[in-house]
C-alpha cells in the first residue's frame, strides 16, 4: 500500500456501476479543489487472512482476486481520466477488509467517496455494510 501524503480526495471502488459514478463524481471534485485523486480497492477479506505460508502455496488462487481488482482499478481511472484527461490520478490495491483500508488512506483525505446501488434481495438486509445503509448513488455536482 501506498503511504497516504497531503490531501487527497480518496474513493474507494469494487468495480460495479455505482463505483465507477462516485470515482467520476469525486473527480469532478478533485478537479475543482485542485487535488489529486486517489482511487482505492480493497482485496476480498480472505485474503488478508491467510498465513504467509499458506499464501507460497496458493500463488495461483492469490493472483487471480489481484488481477481483478488490478482491473477494476484501471477501469475506474479510465473512466474518470476519460473526463478528467488533466487530473492527477493515483491508485492503489490494498488489503481488506475495506473500512480500516479505506479509513488508512481518509485520515490525511479531504474526503472519502464511495458510491452504492439499491440493495437486492434478502441477503441484502444483512450485509452489515455501512454502503448499503444509503442507497443513493452520487449525483449532480461535488
Amino acid at each position: 500500500m501506498n503511504t497516504p501524503s497531503g490531501r487527497v480526495v480518496v474513493v474507494g471502488v469494487d468495480g460495479s456501476p455505482a463505483a465507477r459514478a462516485a470515482a467520476v463524481w469525486a473527480a469532478a471534485l478533485a478537479a475543482r479543489t485542485g487535488e489529486p485523486l486517489q482511487v482505492v480497492h480493497a482485496l476480498p477479506e480472505p485474503l488478508y487472512l491467510i498465513a504467509d505460508v499458506a499464501v507460497m502455496g496458493q500463488g495461483p488462487a492469490i493472483a487471480q482476486p489481484r488481477r481483478a481488482g488490478a482491473n477494476i482499478l484501471g477501469e475506474a481511472s479510465a473512466a474518470v481520466r476519460l473526463r478528467f484527461p488533466n487530473l492527477d490520478v493515483h491508485t492503489d490495491l490494498v488489503a481488506g477488509p475495506t473500512a480500516p483500508a479505506l479509513a488508512v488512506w481518509g485520515a490525511t483525505a479531504r474526503m472519502i467517496v464511495l458510491g452504492t446501488g439499491k440493495p437486492r434481495g434478502v441477503g441484502s438486509l444483512a450485509a452489515g455494510s455501512t454502503a448499503t445503509l444509503s442507497s443513493t448513488t452520487p449525483g449532480g455536482s461535488p
